[in-house]
């Protein structure tokens, strides 16, 4: 009989021991629990938040970017080299002014690392002045059919995309040109 008692009180005191193991684990796996869904929520909302502040900087650099690259075309439409060559009957021999709208194009293009090349097209000579070729005959220009989609194209009152080859580049604007 001393056996049964001994396992009696055995079993009694290993279930006080598992009840007092329990009592204590619950509330600390309950509170742990909650602390970590407020950690959690109070992290994401912090990357969210971190991740919006990047984004309107990042908006706000890509549109002075594009704004000085608009005033850039701007002086460029306007210098008295690009206006003179308009009017300019025999620009099409004028070696020495496709040398000065070169340069200009050329210290336009270096200024900023957008910009991959810079064309000037005049209609009345049916030539191009391009970064990278210079002077040629539109005919021979490889984007001749890009330069005939933009000189037809008549944008909207606000502004428009024009339309031009995409299949040549597989950059994300390609084909896209705003104006």
């Amino acid at each position: 009989m001393h056996r049964f008692e001994a396992l009696k009180q055995n079993k009694f005191l290993s279930r006080i021991i598992l009840l007092g193991c329990f009592s204590a684990c619950i509330p600390v796996i309950l509170i742990g629990s909650v602390y970590y869904q407020f950690a959690m929520k109070s992290a994401m909302e912090h990357i969210v938040n971190d991740a919006k502040a990047s984004l309107l900087i990042s908006k706000d650099r890509v549109e002075r970017i594009l704004q000085n690259i608009e005033l850039d075309s701007y002086a460029i439409a306007s210098s008295a080299i690009v206006t003179g060559s308009m009017y300019d009957s025999g620009f099409r021999e004028n070696v020495l002014g496709h040398g000065e709208i070169d340069d200009m194009l050329d210290k336009k293009k270096n200024a900023n690392d957008f910009i991959v090349d810079i064309v000037y097209y005049n209609q009345s000579t049916e030539g191009v002045i391009s970064n990278q070729y210079g002077y040629i005959a539109e005919k021979f220009y490889k984007d001749n059919q890009d330069l005939r989609t933009a000189m037809n194209w008549s944008p909207p009152r606000s502004g428009g995309i024009c339309p031009l080859q995409a299949s040549r580049d597989t950059s994300p604007m390609s084909g896209l040109s705003r104006w």
